[in-house]
């Protein structure tokens, strides 16, 4: 699913976003049906952020896991650490 260029600049900042306020590691499934495109996209959406160059300080780790069947998995994982003021809504007084 190619996005447009805006599309995905405004995924960009919703998944940094919404990551950081979970104050946790979310893995690319998770974040792919939450906001419901497919993996592949979320894929290209993360490395995205990783290369910004705003401020934004994020990590992507890969984790093991063992899935429902027993098998072991390799899941990778966004954790935001920082965000800039400009991705904080804006709140009018």
């Amino acid at each position: 699913m190619a996005l447009p260029w805006a599309k995905r600049v405004v995924l960009e900042r919703k998944i940094a976003r919404w990551v950081w306020e979970e104050k946790r590691a979310i893995t690319l499934p998770d974040i792919a049906e939450h906001f419901g495109i497919d993996v592949p996209s979320t894929w290209k959406i993360v490395r995205s952020i990783l290369r910004r160059t705003d401020g934004i300080k994020c990590s992507l780790e890969a984790r093991q896991d063992v899935d429902n069947s027993g098998n072991k998995v390799i899941f990778e994982c966004l954790e935001v650490h920082e965000l800039p003021d400009s991705y904080q809504p804006f709140i009018s007084s």
